[in-house]
């Protein structure tokens, strides 16, 4: 294990929140941590075209025009198709407004023409996607059927042949927000409506708007997407995700922040729109959109109860969840040998039939790794053979944006998405080609195995009050301010300190400074456990022990403790004195 500090750190375990907030690019902290309305104060207009998708939303609207809505296949897509959809029937609750969901369930924009435009429509909008689709928008506006484009995607040049009316923020050079996702941008375009209309219905789209970002992983250091994350999730008024909550609120210790919703509600969403059924990822956008239905649902004990919509939904994508870990687990492990560590950007190959689950074992992998990880498998398109699939970097990498990179190559036929996280392409024949290229081009970067810490404290400098006040600022905790790593160096144990505990007793833990440590599912072979049960020296033979970790405050049957989770550890033998 490795361990350094974040460059020019000042490591100052005295006023923990400024320095955990100035590593992570923050200098006002005060204003960061008291945000206000004025980091949404005049930010719509600056959007390009803002001014002509309202007057073409009003044009139709106006008319009683048909409206159709391309829902994207992710929860950025749900959450900013619901948004606009539920807009719309809060205006005229009888508004002909129409929905559409892929077929497949990893599909975007209209590339993928897996369904069916409602007839007579004569407005389409496209939430978050679409922006370099301009060939189809072309045909569909030939057509008769307007197009409103409300995205957060990186433009391709192809954008600039499209004659539909693109909002995205990426476009718009007076938009300073780059890290806003499409449910931002759909709500930018509520509020101009709006203004528009002389209403104030977008504030009702907040807690959607938040985890459309949330779960788009975008940075939420920037001042008016981490306020609209903490607007939208103080105000919860949807009824599923309140249900979604509900569903995980033992996970979530039953605190609603941020870190809490990414990790236990984005997941279980996203499962369902990756690998569930079409009937189930529809009762899932009906559920997002209020609509009011029963079903029976079979308890264990055989009983028949009735269950709402909300419930429903959300304990199909809990059971979801589970079947894609698996999956997801079994990809890894096949594809895990032709991993090469030496290797720029882990290319691999699979024949797993679930598209819906390379981004997630791309994203895992990368995160093991510490190295960019592409993954893809077999698909005909147009007739035409080609691998297809995912790529992810991963956090601190040294190359900032994957898809320049891959770009840079010349050897893919598709590249679109985010910097870091986005679908990609290439014929077969160019795999091998790829890999080399990258190894090549990237030969000279060097891959920092480290854990970047926040703080390295000896021993007796971790203190209670230390721990109280990380544990105290975990609401702040989010993707661009991540949740501090710490370590502690020069922890003296001797055999009995340690406790074994866990289910499969392959978890350690011991007490120091008051402050309990622990660390989980251990193995065989890992140093401190062989300290345990396989030394054969003295009884109070002694180790010193480096870990890096993480702090928090651990309630259990009412009872606060002080506690560090252990992620890695150190240790070195101490002489023994007779």
């Amino acid at each position: 294990m490795q361990y350094k500090l974040f460059a020019n750190s000042e490591n100052d375990y005295e006023n923990p929140i400024d320095t955990i907030l100035h590593n992570r690019g923050i200098k006002d902290v005060d204003v960061y941590l008291k945000l206000n309305e004025s980091c949404i104060e005049g930010t719509y207009n600056k959007l390009d075209n803002i001014d002509k998708a309202v007057e073409c939303f009003d044009k139709h609207f106006l008319a009683h025009d048909a409206i159709a809505i391309l829902v994207d296949s992710d929860p950025d897509g749900y959450t900013s198709g619901s948004m606009m959809y539920n807009y719309i029937k809060e205006m005229d609750a009888a508004y002909p407004v129409f929905y559409m969901l892929h077929e497949k369930n990893k599909a975007h924009g209209l590339n993928d023409m897996d369904f069916d435009i409602p007839k007579n429509t004569k407005l389409l909008i496209l939430p978050d996607s679409s922006t370099n689709d301009s060939e189809i928008c072309n045909k569909l506006i030939d057509l008769g059927i307007d197009i409103i484009i409300l995205d957060h995607h990186i433009a391709e040049e192809s954008a600039k042949k499209s004659k539909a009316i693109i909002v995205n923020n990426q476009t718009s050079e007076r938009y300073s927000n780059k890290e806003f996702s499409g449910a931002g941008i759909v709500y930018e375009f509520l509020r101009a409506l709006d203004n528009y209309y002389w209403q104030e219905h977008a504030d009702n789209y907040l807690d959607l708007c938040a985890l459309g970002n949330i779960s788009d992983v975008m940075n939420l250091a920037t001042p008016q997407t981490r306020y609209i994350a903490d607007q939208g999730l103080y105000r919860i008024k949807n009824k599923f995700l309140q249900a979604l909550i509900a569903a995980q609120d033992y996970s979530m210790n039953g605190e609603v922040t941020i870190h809490n919703v990414s990790w236990y509600i984005t997941p279980i969403v996203n499962a369902m729109i990756r690998m569930g059924p079409m009937e189930d990822r529809d009762i899932l956008f009906k559920a997002f959109i209020g609509e009011e239905q029963m079903f029976d649902y079979k308890k264990r004990d055989g009983t028949i109860v009735q269950e709402s919509i909300y419930e429903h939904a959300a304990r199909l994508c809990k059971n979801i969840k589970g079947v894609q870990d698996r999956a997801r687990d079994k990809l890894l492990n096949d594809v895990h040998d032709d991993a090469n560590p030496d290797d720029k950007v882990v290319m691999l190959q699979t024949d797993n039939p679930n598209s819906g689950i390379l981004g997630l074992s791309a994203m895992k992998l990368a995160d093991m790794m510490k190295r960019p990880v592409i993954i893809v498998k077999p698909f005909k398109k147009n007739g035409v053979l080609e691998l297809s699939g995912s790529g992810r970097n991963f956090n601190n990498s040294p190359i900032e944006s994957l898809k320049d990179q891959i770009d840079s190559t010349g050897l893919f036929t598709l590249a679109q998405g985010h910097a870091n996280a986005l679908g990609v392409s290439l014929l077969p024949e160019n795999f091998e080609a790829a890999r080399q290229c990258f190894n090549e081009q990237l030969k000279d970067v060097e891959y920092d195995s480290n854990y970047i810490c926040d703080f390295v404290l000896d021993a007796d400098e971790l203190e209670v009050p230390f721990v109280q006040k990380i544990h105290n600022a975990r609401n702040i905790w989010c993707h661009g301010v991540e949740e501090p790593l710490v370590a502690i160096e020069n922890i003296v144990l001797s055999r009995q300190d340690i406790f074994v505990m866990g289910k499969n007793y392959d978890s350690i833990g011991f007490t120091y400074n008051d402050i309990r440590f622990v660390q989980f599912k251990l193995k065989d072979g890992d140093p401190i456990y062989d300290f345990i049960n396989e030394w054969e020296g003295q009884q109070d033979d002694m180790i010193n022990v480096d870990v890096v970790g993480e702090c928090s405050i651990n309630t259990y049957k009412g009872m606060m403790q002080p506690q560090f989770v252990i992620k890695d550890l150190n240790i070195s033998w101490r002489q023994h004195v007779s």
